[in-house]
């Protein structure tokens, strides 16, 4: 046998075993190209099965676009839902929630007042004003100060009479209303003064004492934010007058 011969039937037995090797369907698609007439159709025919087969790789790509699709509806449904607080307390810890309730405690209070609210910035004359006499009120004071407005400023004038029992000595009732005032104006950020005035210039070294006098005992009671004691010869007679500044735009 030649050589020529030899190659052509290894080159059969090749082909024979590729065609032992291939699946049913495949075998059926060559089949069905070699029984196809002329070289021309085999190919396209050829052709035609290769895009088959790839049209019908696409469903993985379009299996996943659907799964991702899906994930994003159920995600945008899961954002849409009413958020747990108990949940959100649970994982913020025993520490946020307690903080948390204590606020809302405090923002639920029915009755607003300067006695519960400490004011982050000063407050204008007018609603001063009359958030000074509603707490002067309520701390049974209105008798015992006036309450008028200066040109910048806010005037609690109290009669000397009812202050001091002799010199700079407070009496019981001078020490009560001094309390009183320092429990309502230490929750406003207003800068105050405490003014003495004395019914003459030749006074004014007594009115300087009772000025301190007063002041240290508002100190006492807790007023802690700083203030200014001075003494005026304005001859309006003996007296103790704070002046409360028009609004500072800020904590002092």
């Amino acid at each position: 046998m030649s050589e020529g011969a030899s190659t052509s039937n290894d080159l059969i037995e090749e082909a024979k075993l590729a065609l032992n090797t291939l699946t049913a369907p495949e075998a059926q698609e060559i089949a069905a190209i070699k029984s196809v007439g002329s070289p021309a159709l085999r190919a396209r025919a050829g052709e035609d099965i290769e895009a088959k087969k790839a049209q019908a790789r696409l469903w993985l790509t379009s299996f996943t676009d659907l799964v991702s699709l899906m994930l994003c509806f159920f995600v945008l449904i899961f954002s849409t839902r009413d958020i747990d607080m108990k949940v959100v307390q649970k994982m913020k810890g025993p520490e946020y929630h307690a903080e948390a309730t204590k606020g809302v405690e405090g923002g639920q209070s029915e009755e607003m007042n300067i006695a519960r609210v400490e004011y982050g910035s000063g407050l204008d004359l007018d609603y001063l004003e009359g958030v000074l006499k509603n707490s002067v009120a309520q701390a049974k004071l209105q008798d015992d100060v006036t309450i008028s407005q200066g040109r910048d400023h806010l005037r609690i004038t109290i009669e000397s009479g009812r202050v001091f029992d002799s010199g700079a000595a407070l009496s019981a009732s001078g020490k009560r209303i001094a309390s009183g005032l320092a429990d309502r104006l230490k929750l406003l950020s207003n800068h105050i003064t405490v003014v003495a005035s004395p019914g003459s210039s030749a006074e004014w070294e007594s009115g300087m004492a009772q000025a301190v006098a007063f002041g240290e005992e508002m100190r006492d009671a807790g007023y802690r934010k700083p203030f200014t004691v001075l003494a005026e010869g304005s001859g309006r007679g003996d007296g103790i007058e704070i002046r409360v500044e028009a609004d500072t735009g800020g904590v002092r």
